[in-house]
């Protein structure tokens, strides 16, 4: 997920318009499940990591949590 410009959130610095339901998690979930690695760049991978090592991501959907942890990260 990623603009031409290399950018993901908007021009001033929010992911607001960024639609998150039921049918982008699937999306995720079962593109997740067809990888064997993810590439993220230090910012990003920050954040990434904080989010789905936390408990609350355990809590809140624990199928995704574990395919992000479990899979390989390269940064």
């Amino acid at each position: 997920l990623i603009s031409v410009d290399g950018f993901f959130e908007s021009a001033d610095n929010t992911l607001d318009w960024f639609n998150v339901d039921e049918e982008f998690n699937n999306f995720a979930l079962n593109q997740l499940k067809s990888v064997d690695a993810i590439f993220y760049g230090r910012i990003t991978y920050d954040g990434m990591f904080d989010y789905w090592t936390s408990e609350m991501a355990m809590k809140s959907d624990p199928e995704m949590t574990k395919l992000m942890n479990d899979t390989k990260i390269l940064q």
